[in-house]
């Protein structure tokens, strides 16, 4: 598997593993009526956005020569010298084979080599597929908080990573 740093071409791939996985993480947890309003064209937007923003990182996971993972990471808002984890969505089709474990080493690495203190994270409550991955890999639970998809609220838990506590 090959890591590297998210280019403007990756944006129409990245734009459609987010979307699917948006679709087959929270289907039953948010309405019809908010993935009607999630078009293709949108999908590339929140990754140019992203690939754009000052201090935001994104990474791509490579498996073949095809992108099937990515990851974003900023500054963390709540902890001074942290990383954020902001996002992570693997192609669906790759799950289990590592691609989320190596994007997250992957801002591990990033953080270290920048002197930060830690890597933080939120996930919605209800996706225990994330959760187990987070916590598996040491997460500490911090705080419930809430993430709007647009209008819609849905109840979020908080982890960090010390990064001297973080191991691959």
């Amino acid at each position: 598997m090959k890591v590297r740093r998210a280019s403007p071409e990756d944006v129409p791939v990245l734009g459609r593993i987010y979307l699917q996985a948006l679709r087959d993480t929270y289907n039953e947890l948010l309405p019809e009526e908010y993935f009607a309003s999630l078009t293709p064209e949108e999908g590339e937007a929140v990754w140019r956005r992203a690939l754009e923003r000052p201090g935001q990182e994104v990474w791509v996971a490579e498996l073949d020569g095809r992108v099937v993972g990515v990851a974003g990471c900023k500054p963390d808002p709540e902890h001074e010298d942290w990383l954020n984890l902001g996002s992570l969505y693997v192609d669906g089709a790759c799950q289990g084979r590592g691609v989320g474990r190596t994007l997250i080493q992957t801002v591990w690495d990033r953080a270290r080599a920048m002197d930060c203190g830690g890597v933080s994270v939120c996930v919605v409550r209800d996706n225990p597929r994330a959760r187990g991955l987070y916590e598996g890999l040491g997460a500490r639970f911090l705080r419930e908080c809430v993430y709007e998809f647009g209008v819609w609220p849905l109840d979020c838990r908080c982890y960090v990573w010390p990064l001297e506590e973080a191991r691959p």
